[in-house]
């Protein structure tokens, strides 16, 4: 009977003595039992040592599907063995996933079958917690309210379910199909932000957070807010982008625009003189009220340094007296005659004033004065003092228009 011939015996042949000092398990099987096995083999597989092993059938340590794959992989031949994955089992019952290279090779006057195991349980423990990192990193970025997608060359690499439902597709993986991120822009905007894109991997400055209108699904818009940054994807300059759905406030913003457009229509083409002032300084004033005082535009009101200017001398104090009565909610001084009747209700208070026109003459007005909370654009002012030329009521039998010259001026 032939035996094989231990690897620490002296003269043992050199396949032996090279396959003994491999890095990697080997096993060498005749007739499907053991008949050399290297230290490292022996560490795998639980044993005390390469002896142990020996005379033990494969099947203790595989199961018999993978004995006949092993073998029919090392019957075929060939340059480069297959290598297979398979189960093993240790001596302890331990399991130990490996992979395996199969390979027929001549043995002692026969033919044997020689497998080189790697023990993968390092590896595949490293890929589990990998997929499980992965798995709560996909959690998390698939539960934040903000869409999230990465793209090389506006070619989609990545997106969150955020991403998705925003712009009405069931999973990622149906936006990721799409392939062009351009396919989720509006077609206005695709120029716009195609020279955004080309500008940023080529080294210019483009904005870094800005607004645009996507293209849903449906063939809706959604309005974005878009930021952007240059990553390393997979060892690929990318562009990270994250979005917020912004649609309802771009709505509102433009329901804003649309009524502060209608108030300003409406007090542009009223008759009455309208003024909004802080600190003496006109925030607003519309066309009737720079032509009541012989401006051509409201613009020269604006640049008018001190509004004092428009009221006579000795008008003045008694019109200041008044505007901070009636801001602070007191009630009117003594002063000219009330409105007549039937328009008390209609104006928050009037005082009869002369006003000294930009001529130098003089007319009366009716003022009604008020607090007011002019929109911020209105010359960067939220100011709550306001007044207001009002020409619905002609005191003393003047006229509210600058007329004083036609009309008789009252006496001081």
């Amino acid at each position: 009977m032939e035996r094989s011939v231990p690897v620490s015996s002296a003269g043992a042949p050199p396949v032996e003595s090279l396959l003994a000092g491999s890095l990697q398990g080997v096993l060498v099987a005749s007739q499907g039992e053991i008949v050399f096995a290297n230290a490292v083999a022996a560490d795998m597989l639980d044993a005390d040592g390469p002896a142990q092993l020996q005379g033990q059938p494969l099947t203790r340590f595989f199961a018999d599907e993978d004995v006949r794959s092993l073998s029919a992989a090392g019957a075929s031949g060939g340059a480069r063995p297959p290598r297979t994955l398979a189960r093993a089992r240790s001596l302890q019952g331990r399991a130990l996933p490996v992979q395996a290279c199969a390979l027929a090779i001549p043995w002692q006057r026969g033919e044997a079958l020689q497998l080189t195991l790697l023990d993968r349980s390092e590896l595949e423990t490293a890929q589990a917690e990998l997929e499980q990192w992965e798995g709560a990193f996909r959690q998390i970025i698939d539960g934040s309210l903000q869409g999230i997608y990465v793209h090389v060359e506006h070619r989609f690499l990545f997106c969150n379910q955020t991403f998705a439902d925003m712009f009405g597709y069931a999973s990622p993986e149906e936006v990721l199909a799409l392939g062009d991120v351009l396919a989720c822009y509006a077609p206005p905007e695709r120029e716009r932000l195609l020279g955004f894109y080309q500008a940023r991997v080529g080294g210019g400055r483009p904005p870094v957070r800005y607004e645009f209108q996507g293209l849903r699904k449906d063939g809706g818009t959604i309005w974005l807010e878009n930021q952007v940054r240059v990553v390393n994807w997979q060892g690929q300059q990318a562009i990270l982008a994250t979005v917020i759905d912004v649609s309802e406030r771009k709505r509102a913003e433009q329901e804003l625009q649309a009524s502060e457009e209608r108030y300003r229509n409406l007090v542009e083409g009223s008759m009455q003189g309208l003024l909004i002032q802080r600190n003496r300084r006109a925030l607003f004033a519309n066309s009737a009220f720079a032509r009541l005082f012989g401006f051509d535009s409201p613009e020269e009101v604006y640049a008018l340094p001190d509004l004092q200017v428009l009221i006579a001398e000795d008008a003045r104090e008694q019109m200041s007296e008044y505007s901070r009565r009636r801001l602070s909610g007191a009630g009117p001084p003594p002063g000219p005659p009330p409105p007549p009747p039937g328009l008390r209700s209609a104006i928050w208070g009037t005082a009869g004033a002369r006003t000294a026109a930009r001529s130098g003459s003089r007319t009366w007005c009716g003022w009604s004065i008020g607090r007011a909370n002019p929109p911020s654009r209105w010359r960067g002012s939220t100011s709550p003092s306001a007044c207001a030329p009002n020409g619905s009521w002609k005191p003393s039998g003047a006229c509210c228009r600058r007329c004083s010259t036609r009309s008789r001026t009252p006496s001081t």
